[in-house]
Formats: C-alpha cells, sequence, structure tokens
C-alpha cells in the first residue's frame, strides 16, 4: 500500500475507535466512501437528524455520553450538541480534539527512548491522527480522495519551498 494511509482498514478502525470511540460507526468505517457531507439540518441515511442539541447539562459538561453515529461537538454552525459523522463539523471538531488524547510515556519526548508497548500506541494514535486530519480537510467523505488531495497537498507545498529557495541555492553555491 502507499498512500497517506499504510495499514489495513482492520487496523485503522481499532485505531481510530480505541482513541475516539464515537467512531465506532458504519458512517465512519475506513474506508469511508460517501458521495456528500451532510449539512446538520438534514436528515441522515437512516431518517435521523444530523443534529441533537445538548441538554443545559451536556453543554456545561466536560465530558458527555457517546451517542451512535454523533459526536459531540462544543462548536458548530447549530451550537453545541450531538454532530452526525456524515457531517464534516464532527470531524473539525474531533480534529481539535485529537491532540489531547496523545499517549503519555515516550520518553521525554522522543520515541526511540520508549517502550516498544509505548511505541506502538503512539503509532495507532498517529493513523487515527492522519485519518482525522483527511476527513476535516477533504471536501468529501471519501477516504481516497482525501487521501489524495492530502498528498497532492504536500508534494505542492514542498514543490513550493524548492522552486522558492533555489535562486538563493544558486546564489550561494555562487559564493562558495
Amino acid at each position: 500500500m502507499s498512500g497517506y494511509i499504510t495499514k489495513p482498514p482492520g487496523k485503522i478502525n481499532s485505531s481510530l475507535i480505541e482513541f475516539l470511540p464515537e467512531l465506532e460507526s458504519e458512517y465512519s468505517k475506513y474506508p469511508m466512501k460517501h458521495k456528500r457531507w451532510l449539512q446538520p439540518n438534514e436528515k441522515g441515511p437512516k431518517g435521523e437528524p444530523c443534529f441533537v442539541a445538548a441538554t443545559t447539562t451536556e453543554a456545561n459538561e466536560e465530558t458527555t455520553t457517546v451517542k451512535k453515529d454523533y459526536t459531540f461537538c462544543k462548536k458548530g454552525p447549530n451550537g453545541k450538541g450531538y454532530y452526525s459523522l456524515m457531517c464534516r463539523v464532527s470531524y473539525i471538531n474531533l480534529h481539535n480534539r485529537i491532540g489531547s488524547l496523545a499517549p503519555a510515556g515516550c520518553g521525554g519526548g522522543c520515541p526511540c527512548f520508549a517502550s516498544q508497548a509505548n511505541r506502538d500506541e503512539f503509532d495507532r494514535y498517529d493513523d487515527c491522527k492522519r485519518v482525522i486530519f483527511m476527513r476535516q480537510a477533504c471536501s468529501v467523505p471519501n477516504d481516497d480522495k482525501a487521501s489524495k488531495q492530502v498528498m497532492n497537498n504536500a508534494v505542492a507545498t514542498a514543490q513550493m519551498v524548492y522552486n522558492g529557495t533555489q535562486n538563493e541555492q544558486l546564489v550561494m553555491n555562487a559564493v562558495f
């Protein structure tokens, strides 16, 4: 396999559920291949609402319950509440949250001093983070298209930096 995600779907799905339990949903299974993101005011594939407002207690609590096919979002076009995993806003909120879920114990920041178990856990976390990044950045909920888009953006950035510094390199080489 090549591309942004290199592990088989079963391992990716296990990693997603390990770090973000609300992703145990048919809507978020990797590889996701839906035609379009739904808007919060629409109905989901089973006729369910794509947005369920938070109750007063849920809106004020730090921890919320996991609802099947939804993720709790502190920010969104309809305010605090549960957004369907068919809505892009749910992945934008998950992307904001995933940074605080990084595993501890990686030897002071350098994984080379961590135990094998810690390195494996960090690898699974990295897979989860990549998928969430990909999904929140893509205009359609399709992991294959999102992977291509992310890779194309990375190549374009690298080429832009290389081409932008090429004159500096030529001048420096001419001087020395």
